[in-house]
This record gives C-alpha cells, structure tokens and sequence, in this order.
C-alpha cells in the first residue's frame, strides 16, 4: 500500500502536473495564432497529443463564439487567463482563487465565487470568492441538488437569469445588492463536477447575454482542464497521508506509552505553523514530519520500547537513535525525502543539548522547532513508565520556563496561543482523516482522536 501510494504521488507531481503545464504555456502563448505545425511537431509526445485535445476544445469554442471579434478576443483572453493561474498556483486553494478572479473579469462582473461540494454535510459551500461583497460570498451555502448550483449541476449548461430570476433563496447569498443579472456554468474534470461558477451583475452596466454565458462556458471548460491535475494529485497525497498515519499506528502499537503520540504532535504543529503564518506547503511537510517523526523506532528492540523502568546510560544512547535511523530510513524513499532533516532534528535544544547534532539556536529551522516544542508537549502531558503525565498548566509553565534556553520562543509562544480543547487531547488512539471540503482555510488532513 505504501509503495503504490508513494509511487503515484510521485509519478503525479512530476511528470502529469509538468506535462499539463507545459501544454497550457503552449496554448496561452499561440491563442491567438495557429498551432499546427508545432501540433505537427510534437505528434509524436504526450504533450503533442494532450495539447491536440486543447486545442480541438479551443477551436469549437472559437466556432462557438462566432465571427464577432470580441468574443474571440475573451476567449483567448481566458485561456490566458487560465494557463496563468494554473503555472502560478501551488495549491488547489491558490488555484480556485486566480480561476474566480479569472472569471469575473472575463464577463466584467460585480462579485464571483465558485461552489464545491462539501460532502460531509450535504451541502454546495463557497470554495472561493472575489469582486465585491466577498465575505458574504464565502459563506454561501446551499443544499445539494437545490438552487442554482443544484440546477447547473444536473444541466451541465451554462444557466443565464435576469430580472427578479437572477436572486433569492438558492439563487445568490444575501448581498447588500441583490442581483439582477446571475451567470452560472459547471466546471468539469471529465465526467467530474469539479465546482459551480456563479458571477453577478455587470460592472460597466446593462445585463449578462448568451454572449457572456458562451464566453464564461468556454472558461469553464478550460478551467476544468486545469483542475484535473490538482484532483488527482489530492487523492494520492490523501493517500499518501493516510497510509503514513496507518504505518505510525502499527509503529505505536509496538508502545503502549505512545499510542496516539504522532496523531497529537501532527495536530499541534499544524495549529501552531498557522499560527506562524507558515506557508502551505511548509505546513504539509512539518504535519507529515511529525506523523513520521519515531519511525526510527522500527529498528529498535519491542523489550526496549516496552521497559517499565527508566533506562541505563547504554539504552537511552540506543534510544536516541531512532531519529538518526528515521532520517537514513526517509531519504531512500524520494517522495519523503523532505521529511528527513525534520526527522532528525526533532530532539535538538536551543542551547546546543539536544541531540543527535547539538544544534544551537538559528542554527535550527523554525519548522524543526515547531516540531521539537510539540513533541516536547505531548510527551510531557503524557504517562510514562517511570511517571505520570504532567497536568496541562504544568507543562505549559514548564515550556515558558525553558523558552529561549531548551525551546524556541516563537515555537513556544504559539502552543502557549492554542485553544485548550486542542491541549486537552486525550491520550488514545489516533487515526487520520481528510477533509472532503477544499473551501478556503481547510487542511488537507485532521487527526482526532
């Protein structure tokens, strides 16, 4: 299971986002020419034929649009528009909110959003949102199969409303302004409803025509071709994600004393890298570190895991090296590599104790010192063979006590900012999940108890 998750993750980020890509340059660049010979010339390559499918959907769109030169001039415009957004994003977040901006000027509208489905409840939710009243838009919701979305969904057609048709319940959030012009067209990834693009009102005036519904269409249907990547790159890192939480639990089934142990660290460095306004990406690998952080530990005897009593010099020198063994362990798997100096790094102190390196202050990157403070914590608040867990206000003081001497004070200051129904994490087992919402904010996975 591992290895087929590792090796689609891979073959995904390397060689199908590369080659979408590649072809999405290839028609923002020759929009507003002909294509052919270098069609001709790459025929032969993957990136040959997927660019002849995109320009076939190109060229019916064209037709679709007519002779009239502006509505040639937003189609070419948008796939622009779409090739931009799609070499510039570094995640499906990114991604959704240069398509809606992409959106809204390519029909002039007053406000725009994109609804996904939020499987767990049900419901159409804002994932995306820009032009005006925004903070209304995102929080847009409504039941599956009801409203607008609900109709352009089972439609899979452009959807134009004008007049008292254009708001209302199911039809547009409660704007200040409600609507007298609505646009809504599907994106699809396939066969795939991938999101409802909904745009209000003209900016300049007057209302939307089929005109704009076409053009704003023909956007969809490369939007979708955008997307596809990003939905198949999700479902291995889901994957991924989940087939490592499943390899820690076997891992902590060996301990009884760390049950749950890297589901609670994972969950507290992620809190804490929001804290820190640590970048998406970052975030990921520091969650993903902490999940693997004792995988080091494989190569350890079960009887030393499971020893009652505090260990002799020669042990605890063993012990400590599981993070060594985890680093080695996590560089000959290439999709994990990333992962390895966190790994190694997790026990390392401000004032040089720490091991295996002895690192010192700045020497330490913020993100292993994230991971050192939470895993620190959790050890603390948890029961040992040798003592009882710490009580939370305990630990907390004894965090702010060693801050700036064993601990990062940033680090340090962001678990002291979490929400104590997040520190009271009970010791039990932990199992990682993965949200179905790719609205605005939401982690790409959450471990509970």
């Amino acid at each position: 299971m591992l290895a087929s998750a590792l090796a689609g993750f891979f073959f995904i980020r390397r060689e199908l986002g590369r080659t979408v890509l590649s072809i999405l340059r290839v028609a923002s660049r020759e929009a507003s020419g002909d294509i052919t010979d270098r069609l001709r010339e790459a025929s032969e390559d993957e990136i040959g034929r997927i660019s002849a499918t995109i320009q076939t959907i190109t060229t019916k769109l064209q037709e679709r649009s007519g002779d009239g030169g502006r509505g040639r001039d937003r189609l070419n415009d948008g796939i622009s528009r779409v090739a931009h957004a799609a070499q510039t994003a570094r995640s499906v977040e990114q991604l959704y909110d240069l398509l809606v901006q992409g959106a809204i000027e390519c029909v002039d509208g007053r406000v725009g959003y994109i609804v996904d489905v939020d499987e767990a409840a049900g419901d159409f939710v804002t994932c995306a949102a820009a032009g005006e009243e925004v903070d209304v838009a995102r929080n847009w919701r409504v039941a599956l199969g009801e409203g607008l979305p609900g109709r352009c969904a089972r439609e899979r057609r452009p959807v134009l409303l004008n007049g008292g048709a254009a708001s209302g319940t199911g039809i547009a959030p409660a704007l200040a302004n409600p609507p007298q012009s609505t646009l809504a067209v599907p994106v699809l990834v396939g066969e795939t409803l991938s999101g409802v693009i909904i745009v209000h009102d003209r900016r300049s005036g007057g209302q939307f025509t089929e005109d704009d519904a076409s053009a704003l269409g023909g956007y969809a249907t490369l939007a979708g071709v955008a997307l596809g990547p990003w939905g198949s790159r999700d479902r291995l890192e889901q994957s991924l994600d989940d087939t490592l939480a499943g390899l820690m639990a076997a891992i902590e089934a060996r301990d009884p004393y760390a049950r749950g142990h890297s589901g609670r660290v994972a969950r507290y460095c992620e809190e804490m890298a929001r804290a820190l306004r640590l970048d998406e990406d970052t975030t990921r690998t520091l969650r993903r570190a902490a999940l693997v952080h004792d995988i080091g530990k494989l190569g350890l005897p079960e009887v030393l895991l499971r020893k009652e009593t505090r260990f002799t010099p020669e042990e605890l020198e063993l012990v400590r090296t599981h993070s060594t063994a985890g680093e080695t362990l996590l560089r000959s798997i290439p999709a994990l590599s990333s992962l390895a100096p966190l790994v190694r790094h997790h026990h390392e102190r401000c004032d040089g104790s720490g091991y295996p390196d002895g690192l010192k202050g700045d020497s330490i990157p913020i993100p292993t010192h994230v991971l050192i403070v939470a895993n620190a914590y959790d050890i603390m608040t948890s029961d040992r063979s040798y003592r009882k867990a710490m009580s939370l206000n305990e630990a907390l003081e004894t965090l702010r006590t060693k801050a700036g001497i064993w601990y990062d004070r940033r680090a340090v200051h962001a678990l002291l900012g979490l929400d104590r129904s997040v520190l009271n994490a009970p010791n039990g087992g932990v199992a990682a999940a993965t949200s179905n919402v790719r609205g605005r904010g939401t982690a790409s996975i959450s471990v509970r108890d």
